[in-house]
């Protein structure tokens, strides 16, 4: 599954690149590669990625904008 499917079926704004807190960890949404219906995250300072389910205490962060 990709990000596309999860935005319309979570109805969440998921996109690779995007800041993310999951539980309050914060993080990056990096390329989907699994047929799941999960978020892939790299968390800040972390080596490997982890699988994170859309809804589940995930706070998008608003892109940050640019003067």
């Amino acid at each position: 599954m990709s990000y596309e499917y999860i935005r319309r079926a979570y109805g969440v704004p998921a996109q690779v690149g995007m800041r993310v807190k999951v539980d309050g960890r914060p993080g990056v949404l990096i390329q989907h590669t699994s047929h799941q219906h999960y978020l892939r995250v790299r968390f800040d300072g972390a080596a490997h990625d982890v699988n994170a389910h859309p809804t589940w205490r995930v706070e998008y962060q608003p892109p940050e904008r640019r003067a």
